[in-house]
Formats: C-alpha cells, structure tokens, sequence
C-alpha cells in the first residue's frame, strides 16, 4: 500500500491528482473563453480536428478574418459560418474568425464575473438536442455512442443562442471540446 501510496504522489509531483471535469462543465468553460475571447484557453479546452458553425461575422467585409481560413464556408442564405481547424497549428487563423463573431459575448453578459451565464444539460444523444438545434442532429448520431454532448442555452436582450457542444476524449483521457454548433434566435 505504502509503495502505492508513494508511486501515486511521484506522478503528480506530490499533490492531489486533478479531479475530472464534467463535459458540462468543459463546454461553459469553452463557451466562456469564447465570449472573453481567450484563444489560449480555447486551444486548451478544445481537441484537433475542431470544428464551430452556425455563427456569424457582423462587420464590413473587407474586414472579415473568416476569408483568411482555409476551407471556410457561409451558408448564403443565413450567411452562418462553418470554420475548422485540423491541427493546433491552424488554430490561430480559425479562432480569430470565431472570436471576430460580436454575439458570443452573450454566454456571459451580465456576470460580474465573466463567467457563463445560461443553462447547460448533458444529453444522452444528439437526437435530444432542442428543435433549436434539429438540424444538426442528422449529420451527428453516427458519432453518438462515443462522444459527449452538452447543450447551452442563454437568452439576453432579444438574442437566445443555443450550442450543441460536441466533447471527445484526449490521448490522457480527459475530455475536450471538437466541435461547437450554435443557432442564434433574434427577437424583435
């Protein structure tokens, strides 16, 4: 037991190991460092490939970082954004497109904090997903039995977003964010 005991403190540098965090909350983590628009702590909590769509860049165009990411598409319709990164080191380009989206402050207006602000349920499948989200359902129950989501809701000042958040597992075996689907509500 003691030698036990002693190998368990030596692989965490003699502290408490990190307890696991829960998808829901790795998805408000992801949602918040969104709205604060941290890339670091997005990068951290998030696993390549990552994928987020469904959101919108609402300044001029000729200032639009989106045109810069390889492989980004806008729906011509609803002009909604589909960006991903394959690898961390195509981050940069990717999250600086999803953080240009003005709207995602919403996940936190009104803290005094800056954390989330909403409500957040883990769902067994994606077929649970609110009708908010119906048409993301589809193209996501083949990868439902091996994955984790989560769907956010907040509704401020005439705009309810609702995200379904997608979590995968780490080589560590920790979860992380890979694919963000978000369906904006604007009320008059």
């Amino acid at each position: 037991m003691t030698a036990l005991l002693l190998s368990f403190m030596v692989l965490y540098g003699g502290e408490a190991a990190p307890a696991a965090r829960s998808a829901v909350d790795v998805s408000k983590d992801w949602l918040t460092a969104c709205a604060r628009h941290d890339g670091a702590a997005l990068r951290q909590l998030s696993i390549f490939p990552l994928v987020v769509e469904g959101f919108q860049f609402n300044e001029r165009p000729e200032k639009n970082v989106c045109d810069r990411v390889p492989g980004m598409t806008r729906d011509p319709k609803t002009s909604e954004i589909r960006v991903s990164a394959e690898t961390e080191a195509e981050f940069e380009a990717m999250s600086a497109c999803v953080l240009a989206d003005n709207a995602s402050s919403e996940w936190i207006k009104g803290s005094s904090e800056g954390s989330f602000v909403g409500r957040a349920r883990l769902l067994k499948s994606p077929a649970q997903a609110g009708r908010r989200l119906a048409r993301y359902r589809k193209k996501l129950l083949p990868i439902a039995k091996t994955r984790a989501f989560v769907e956010a809701v907040t509704s401020q000042d005439g705009i309810t977003l609702t995200a379904l958040v997608v979590l995968g597992r780490t080589p560590s075996g920790s979860l992380g964010v890979e694919s963000v689907h978000i369906d904006f509500l604007f009320q008059e």
